[in-house]
């Protein structure tokens, strides 16, 4: 940002701000849903989002929908027809995990 052009101008800085609007109450529920967490568990306790059930179901949720997409792709017989891409196999892989 030069000398003349202040934080308020910079479109970079306006779309921060504007993103944290959109996703920083969601952001700060989730830090105070983990530090409850934390504050539950024995001294010493780690984090882990792999033992978290709202995680867990977030990624069961989310593999859900992947699956039904697919299906869905499958039934109109459009999966059969796209070509394989380079990063295909790994988008899928982590789409249904």
């Amino acid at each position: 940002m030069g000398d003349n052009q202040t934080a308020s101008s910079d479109p970079n800085r306006q779309l921060s701000t504007l993103s944290w609007w959109q996703s920083g109450p969601a952001e700060l529920a989730e830090w105070e849903r983990i530090e409850q967490l934390l504050a539950a568990a024995p001294a010493g306790a780690v984090y882990d989002p792999d033992t978290d059930p709202v995680v867990r179901a977030e990624f069961e949720a989310d593999a859900a929908a992947a699956a039904a997409r697919e299906a869905e792709l499958r039934e109109l017989g459009t999966l059969e027809q796209a070509e394989p891409r380079a990063g295909d196999e790994a988008v899928r892989d982590e789409l249904t995990r």
